[in-house]
């Protein structure tokens, strides 16, 4: 069946007296100057918008794309097309078309199943926090620090080949065990056999 304003039909079903668009059904077809925005607008606050779209799901049921028009229970004929595609009903099952469930407020860490979380205080979980971006616990936060601080570089001690680099790039005389350390590293690299070239 083509939906159309010319064929709608009038006090057909039960719940269309309680429409918000009973009155005046103009904006919910593209043909007689309705638009789309407006049309959602009245849907919106219809009381009856799930029941109207259950029977424009029904009726249109199994028809093309280009059978289909106007705006019934919110949705414009590709978008009721597209749940058409889709639905898989079992037979002798009512083809409904529910509200879509408020999604419940988080109460903390969540868990949908495989593998266990990792605990707080490990590098899992404090990557865990960041991608899911929650608050980072005093556990993570912890091992953090712990990290950052064992991934930071130690200072050159003097009488080593570092010493000696990081006086020469602070543009500091090296010191004496600095200049001995420096004098072995290159003895030996000079008492090391080259290699035969290949």
């Amino acid at each position: 069946m083509n939906f159309s304003m010319d064929s709608l039909p009038t006090n057909v079903y039960p719940w269309h007296d309680d429409a918000a668009c009973a009155t005046n059904p103009e904006p919910f077809f593209k043909d007689h100057g309705g638009s789309a925005a407006a049309a959602r607008r009245y849907c919106q606050e219809c009381p009856v918008r799930i029941e109207c779209l259950n029977q424009a799901m029904t009726t249109e049921s199994g028809i093309g794309f280009g059978m289909r028009a106007g705006i019934w229970g919110g949705l414009t004929p590709a978008e009721r097309w597209d749940r058409d595609r889709v639905r898989v009903f079992l037979p002798g099952q009512p083809q409904r078309i529910r509200e879509p469930k408020e999604k419940p407020e988080p109460t903390g860490k969540r868990h949908t199943g495989g593998r266990p979380l990792a605990p707080c205080g490990t590098r899992s979980a404090h990557e865990r926090h960041k991608r899911k971006g929650e608050d980072i616990d005093p556990q993570c936060a912890e091992w953090f620090e712990t990290h950052r601080a064992s991934r930071r570089r130690q200072p050159a001690e003097c009488g080593t080949h570092s010493g000696y680099s990081k006086h020469i790039r602070n543009r500091e005389e090296p010191c004496q065990p600095c200049r001995d350390a420096k004098a072995a590293v290159n003895r030996e690299l000079r008492n090391r056999p080259k290699q035969a070239a290949t």
